[in-house]
């Protein structure tokens, strides 16, 4: 007789009756265990249906929106969330993927050393090991040789620790799950967990719990906005995560969550900026000079329409400080005359400007250790009248003679860099790579109000003027702000919430004609 399947009700009560004697069975082998027992192993042929597995989001077009924002309008009717059409994008993942990095390693670790504050269980794909609260677990070459373990907390009130990793804030711990990955060269860590629960520790790593409640609100929907911008455009799909924890993405967990933290990212729950009903890129930064700049001109490329020049301040003039004499004008009359400059909302802050001071030795210093960090097809040397690209082999340039700026952004930001030296002449291009060159590390940096700074690997922006004094034998460089300088400066937006603006407000200043939306 041929074998007959029983009926779909049948089958569902089975696996019904099937699982609940599985779960019986687990509960009476740990309460079973004395103190002597570390763990608990349940072998099966699917353990990855007990724990979560990879998760990533695919994106899809979220339709028409109903009206057009306009422009430069900064009215509630305007600055509401929207709803409707522009819901959620369906396909969008609950989960993202963190690359966790450390300053030492950097994104591949020798080994991995983790806990839990409560129960945990350890997959490897093949088994289940359920440890106890505590108990610390080494992953290395004995354990792991190949393939990826996943760990995940039993209970909602887990955290994961990785004492083998340590941020600012100590040894990090870490909501949802971690997945373990086996390289020739070592081990990877993702850390896989809901966006709203990885926001809380973005907001509390990227700026001060201090902050104005107004300001933690917009850094927490620009933090989701770059997020599901990852999500639908994973940046590190080589690790198998859609971001990092660094600044290479935005800072994740260096600082461990706060209330402050959590509250802005609850109080502006599933809120991101888009425009033409895509994610923006919600570029943000430390400090401005008094200006933001386009994303061209620090990364070049396609300009994106919600992100220029736009003076820090109520009026909105029309930028243009690319000619020299404007630019240094510009910082000379900021610096000199407060008056000049007290409408600019980060006016009063420390590196709204700042001054550093090479002897023509350090620049010569400066610059032979700070060409060997720059990528070597952005800088470009002088040869029979012609620049070429360096290459692998970094030229040297000889005793530094000249600094000039080639060439500027509408907004001042330095875009290409002329050094010439006694043996070479060499046009540094980019804002990165600009600032990397004339590496102050051993420099002194005077922010404005008198406060020194020492041990910067780059200079604190682009944002700046070099003059030669003959006399003295030094180059000056004066300059303002810190960081790339396109999109939000956190500091400033902290200054506009100060002021009483709201955190639809404050984006909107930042990143004109976007619309808020409500995405779950």
């Amino acid at each position: 007789m041929k074998y007959k399947m029983p009926p779909k009700g049948i089958k569902i009560c089975i696996g019904i009756v099937s699982l609940i004697l599985f779960i019986l069975v687990l509960v009476i082998a740990i309460n079973a265990g004395n103190n002597e027992v570390e763990t608990i192993k349940i072998v099966s042929d699917d353990v990855q249906d007990f724990i979560p597995g990879n998760v990533t989001g695919n994106c899809v077009e979220t339709g028409d929106n109903d009206k057009n924002r306009e422009e430069d309008n900064l009215s509630d009717k305007n600055q509401e969330t929207k709803s409707g059409k522009n819901k959620r994008p369906k396909g969008i993942s609950d989960n993202i993927r963190v690359l966790i990095s450390d300053k030492s390693h950097g994104y591949v670790q020798p080994y991995v050393e983790l806990s839990c504050n409560t129960e945990y269980t350890v997959n490897d794909g093949k088994e289940l090991v359920i440890h106890r609260k505590d108990d610390i677990i080494t992953i290395d070459s004995e354990t792991l040789k190949e393939g990826t373990v996943i760990i995940a907390p039993n209970s909602e009130e887990g955290r994961i620790t990785i004492s083998s990793i340590i941020k600012s804030g100590g040894a990090p711990s870490y909501r949802g799950t971690i997945e373990i990955a086996a390289y020739d060269e070592g081990y990877t860590v993702v850390n896989s967990l809901p966006v709203e629960e990885y926001l809380y520790g973005v907001v509390a790593s990227e700026v001060p719990a201090t902050f104005e409640e107004e300001a933690l609100k917009t850094q927490a929907v620009c933090a989701r906005g770059f997020a599901y911008n990852r999500i639908c455009n994973p940046a590190f799909l080589e690790y198998g995560a859609d971001l990092d924890d660094s600044t290479s993405s935005q800072v994740y967990n260096n600082f461990p969550e706060t209330d402050s933290s959590i509250d802005a990212v609850n109080d502006t729950y599933g809120i991101v900026p888009m425009y033409n009903n895509d994610f923006i890129t919600a570029l943000y930064f430390s400090t401005s000079c008094g200006v933001t700049c386009s994303n061209a001109d620090v990364w070049g490329g396609e300009a994106l329409d919600y992100l220029g020049e736009y003076y820090q301040k109520e009026q909105d003039d029309e930028v243009y400080l690319a000619d020299e004499t404007a630019f240094r004008s510009f910082i000379d009359d900021n610096m000199i005359n407060k008056q000049k400059c007290i409408d600019m909302y980060e006016a009063e802050l420390p590196f709204y400007r700042w001054t550093a001071v090479y002897s023509y030795e350090e620049m010569t210093n400066a610059i032979a250790n700070g060409i060997v960090t720059c990528d070597a097809d952005k800088v470009f040397v002088l040869k029979n009248g012609k620049y070429v690209a360096m290459g692998e082999e970094c030229p040297d340039i000889g005793e530094v003679t000249s600094i000039r700026v080639e060439q500027r952004g509408t907004s001042g930001i330095v875009k290409e860099l002329i050094v010439v030296g006694s043996n070479n002449t060499v046009k540094c291009v980019g804002q990165h790579n600009i600032r990397r060159l004339l590496r102050p590390f051993d420099i002194t940096i005077t922010c404005r109000d008198g406060s020194e700074k020492t041990g910067y690997e780059m200079l604190p922006s682009a944002f700046f003027y070099v003059q030669r004094d003959e006399g003295i034998g030094q180059f000056m460089i004066k300059g303002g702000g810190f960081g790339h300088g396109s999109g939000m400066s956190q500091n400033g937006a902290n200054e506009m919430a100060k002021l009483g603006y709201n955190y639809k407000e404050i984006i909107n200043h930042y990143y004109r004609n976007v619309e808020l939306v409500q995405i779950k």
